[in-house]
């Protein structure tokens, strides 16, 4: 998929791919000069979703590896340097408030509200959390009229998505390890530690 058509991707229906699996790469012409190994490692990222070394590869210079099944539940994405998911995080959290309309309005034509990325600040509280393993919970947000605060927990790592869920729905019944706070009026992102 070029740079050009990224956008028809990421609008179009991901299952009637099935199992998904993206990696990029920074040069067409590397793919022809592919050694042996470096296929045979790629088609076992692609088969079994997990890497026998680092899903990194200097012939191709990528950056990312996302793989997925066909089921929507099991995802695994691998992100050559943090700051990257850093800089993910900072904007899918405001593109899914975003999504979910919170504002609903009797103005028919009234355009969905925007709100900033996570500011780094907010990151950099964060990121003790993200080490562990967390869950941010959009259904379990709380909202008033000066702000939005997502609840977050500390999870850990699961290899089995059944055993994470089950863990998932014990653990976000207990004490919050800290609240991602949006302040409507300054439009500033906080992390509170509870």
């Amino acid at each position: 998929v070029s740079n050009k058509s990224i956008q028809k991707i990421i609008n179009s229906n991901l299952e009637k791919y099935g199992e998904f699996c993206w990696i990029d790469f920074d040069d067409l012409d590397t793919l022809d000069e592919l050694p042996g190994q470096v296929i045979a490692e790629l088609l076992y990222l692609g088969h079994l979703k997990d890497h026998l070394k680092p899903p990194f590869y200097n012939y191709l210079q990528n950056q990312f590896v996302y793989l997925a099944y066909d089921d929507g539940w099991y995802n695994k994405t691998y992100y050559r340097h943090l700051t990257d998911f850093y800089h993910m995080f900072s904007n899918v959290v405001p593109a899914k408030l975003s999504q979910m309309n919170l504002d609903k309005s009797w103005i028919p034509f009234r355009t969905k509200k925007a709100y900033p990325p996570v500011g780094e600040t907010a990151i950099k509280q964060l990121m003790k959390f993200f080490k562990e393993g967390t869950i941010v919970s959009f259904k379990k947000m709380v909202r008033s009229r000066q702000r939005i605060e997502l609840p977050l927990w500390i999870m850990g790592d699961f290899l089995n998505m059944d055993e994470m869920y089950d863990e998932a729905t014990i653990t976000m019944n207990k004490q919050v390890a800290a609240k991602l706070i949006f302040d409507k009026k300054n439009r500033e992102w906080t992390v509170e530690t509870c």
